[in-house]
């Protein structure tokens, strides 16, 4: 395997960079580190604890928004989606992707 960096095992960049194409949401960069991680023989419990960690760093930011938005506005955007009308112009069926 070339390693990313020097400096570091190369089990530890692969868990570092799979942590890290959870949290950017990169689903080749994860595909790719899958089929590295098994050349390595990288234990699947490490995998999935560096997998677990990127999707927990992925969400902090949409959890503190929807914190935010709570505090500022007095309302959780995540429940209020029965108080958002349909944009759609019904000429379409709701099959098309419509509010229907």
């Amino acid at each position: 395997m070339n390693l990313f960096v020097k400096g570091l095992p190369p089990d530890t960049q692969i868990l570092i960079a799979v942590g890290a194409a959870v949290a950017a949401g990169c689903q080749p960069c994860l595909k790719r580190l899958a089929d590295l991680a098994r050349d390595e023989e990288l234990e699947k419990v490490r995998l999935r604890a560096a997998a677990t960690i990127g999707q927990f760093v992925k969400e902090q930011p949409a959890n503190e928004m929807r914190v935010l938005a709570g505090e500022l506005l007095g309302a959780d955007p995540a429940n209020t989606t029965s108080e958002i009308e349909c944009v759609c112009d019904n000429s379409q069926p709701a099959e098309a992707g419509c509010c229907g």
